[in-house]
C-alpha cells in the first residue's frame, strides 16, 4: 500500500501545515465538514498532515460521522503512524468514544495506549472525566490509582473533576474534602469556584454563592464569564433585573468580556418580556454597565425576536442594528417580509415593500415564487395570499407565470384539489441602472 504521508516533527513541517490546520479547525467550527474533510485528504496526498491534523479530524469525525466511520479513520491513522504514535490523536479518539457512549472502545484504546503510547495527564483526565460523566465512579477511581502510580500525585485537574462529580450527585461532604485538598495545595482555580457557585445557586443559596465569588476574587485568580454565568442566570430567571445589572457592573470592573454566553442569557430574557419598557430597561442597563452593544448583539436580537413572533421588538432592534452601520438592509427586510406576511400585517407589508424598492430591488416572478415556496412548505396559504395582496396594493405587476402558478398550486390547495408541484428557482434582481 502506498504511504500517503509521513509524520514529521512539527519543527520541520512547513508553515503551510500550521496554516492548513487552522483552516481545518475553522471549517469544522463553521459546520463546513464536507470542505474540511476534502482539505484533510488533500493534506494527506500532499504529505502535509501531522499529528495535530489527525487529532483535529479524529475529534470532529465524532460529530459528523457514525461511530464506524470514526473507528475506521482512527485505524487508518494507526496503520500509517507505525513508529510515531502520539497521545494527542489517541486522546481525541478517547473523547469521541465517551461522546458516543462507546465505553468498551474507550477502555480498549486506553489499554492499547498503555502498551505502545506514553500516557499523559490529559489522557488520564479524559478517562476519569468520561467515567464520572457516565456515573462509573469505581472505574474513575481505578484510573486515578493508576495515575498516582505513574505520576506520583493527582494533578489539580483530576481533583476538580471529582469535586464537580460529588457536587453533581449532591454529596457536599465529599466535595468539600476535595475543595479543602485543593485549597491546602494552593491549587484552586476558576473551575473549582465556578462549580461551587453553580451548586449554591441551584440550591437558592445566593449568599454562599456570592461568598465563594468574593473568595475567588480575593485569591487573585483570573475572573472570566464562567464565574458569573450561574448568578446572572439566576437573577434574570427571578426577574431581579437590578441585581443582574449590578452584577454586570461588577463584571465590567473585573474586565470580564460581554461574550456570547452572557449575550445569549440576556437576549433570551429581553425578547420574552411582554412589556417593551422592561426590555429597554435591560438594554439600557447593559449600556450603563459600560458594555457597548454591537451589531452582533442586535443581529441576534432581530433573529430571536422575529423567530418568536415579537414583531414590534424585532422592528425596534432592526432599527438599532442599522444604526451600527455594519449591515445592509436587504437581508433583514426580507426576514421581516416573511414575518409580516405570516402576521397578515397590511401596513407593515406595504412599508417593507416600499423600503425594498427604494433600495433598487424589484419583485420579479422568481423572487415572488421563492416566497410562495417558503409559505407553502409550511402549508401557510394565508401568508402566501397576504403577500400577493400586498404586491397588488403597491401596483406590482403579477407576471403570467406567477398567475399560472397560483392557479395550478395555491388555489387548488385552498379548495383541497390536487396541485401541480413544479417550482421555479427564485432570484432577487437589481434594477437596471440604465
Amino acid at each position: 500500500m502506498m504511504k500517503l504521508f509521513s509524520l514529521k516533527s512539527s519543527s520541520v513541517l512547513p508553515n503551510k501545515t500550521v496554516q492548513y490546520n487552522h483552516l481545518l479547525s475553522s471549517l469544522f467550527s463553521n459546520g463546513n465538514a464536507k470542505q474540511a474533510f476534502k482539505l484533510f485528504y488533500q493534506m494527506l496526498s500532499d504529505k502535509l498532515a501531522n499529528n495535530a491534523t489527525w487529532a483535529i479530524v479524529v475529534k470532529e469525525s465524532f460529530t459528523y460521522r457514525e461511530f464506524e466511520g470514526c473507528l475506521a479513520l482512527f485505524k487508518q491513522y494507526k496503520a500509517i503512524a507505525t513508529s510515531t504514535k502520539e497521545p494527542i490523536v489517541y486522546n481525541s479518539f478517547l473523547q469521541g468514544c465517551f461522546k458516543k457512549d462507546k465505553l468498551d472502545h474507550a477502555a480498549h484504546c486506553y489499554d492499547e495506549m498503555k502498551q505502545s503510547v506514553k500516557l499523559n495527564t490529559i489522557t488520564y483526565s479524559i478517562m476519569i472525566n468520561g467515567y464520572l460523566q457516565k456515573g462509573e465512579l469505581a472505574k474513575a477511581e481505578c484510573i486515578t490509582a493508576e495515575l498516582v502510580v505513574n505520576l506520583a500525585a493527582t494533578p489539580p485537574i483530576v481533583d476538580n473533576l471529582f469535586l464537580q462529580y460529588y457536587l453533581g450527585v449532591g454529596d457536599l461532604e465529599k466535595a468539600m474534602d476535595y475543595f479543602k485538598k485543593l485549597k491546602d495545595l494552593g491549587s484552586c482555580d476558576e473551575f473549582t469556584y465556578s462549580a461551587l457557585i453553580k451548586f449554591m445557586v441551584q440550591r437558592d443559596n445566593i449568599n454562599e454563592a456570592r461568598a465563594y465569588l468574593e473568595e475567588m476574587k480575593a485569591s487573585g485568580l483570573a475572573i472570566t464569564t464562567l464565574s458569573y454565568t450561574s448568578l446572572l442566570t439566576y437573577y434574570l430567571e427571578k426577574n431581579d433585573f437590578d441585581s443582574a445589572l449590578s452584577l454586570l457592573k461588577e463584571m465590567k470592573a473585573q474586565k470580564v468580556k460581554f461574550d456570547s454566553t452572557i449575550r445569549k442569557i440576556f437576549i433570551k430574557k429581553i425578547v420574552h418580556q411582554p412589556d417593551i419598557s422592561r426590555s429597554e430597561f435591560l438594554i439600557k442597563g447593559i449600556e450603563l454597565a459600560g458594555y457597548r452593544l454591537n451589531a452582533i448583539f442586535y443581529d441576534a436580537l432581530v433573529h430571536y425576536a422575529a423567530a418568536t413572533g415579537f414583531s414590534s421588538l424585532a422592528t425596534n432592534y432592526y432599527d438599532k442594528l442599522l444604526a451600527t452601520g455594519r449591515y445592509t438592509n436587504l437581508y433583514f427586510l426580507l426576514l421581516f417580509l416573511k414575518m409580516e406576511s405570516k402576521n397578515g400585517n397590511r401596513w407593515a407589508l406595504d412599508l417593507l415593500i416600499k423600503k425594498i424598492r427604494r433600495q433598487g430591488y424589484y419583485f420579479g416572478p422568481e423572487f415572488i415564487l421563492k416566497f410562495f415556496n417558503y409559505f407553502l412548505a409550511g402549508n401557510d396559504l394565508s401568508a402566501a395570499f397576504a403577500f400577493i395582496e400586498a404586491l397588488l396594493r403597491n401596483d406590482i405587476t403579477i407576471p403570467a407565470e406567477v398567475t399560472d402558478y397560483l392557479f395550478t398550486r395555491c388555489i387548488p390547495l385552498a379548495f383541497g384539489l390536487p396541485a401541480d408541484h413544479k417550482t421555479v428557482q427564485p432570484r432577487l434582481k437589481k434594477r437596471n441602472s440604465s
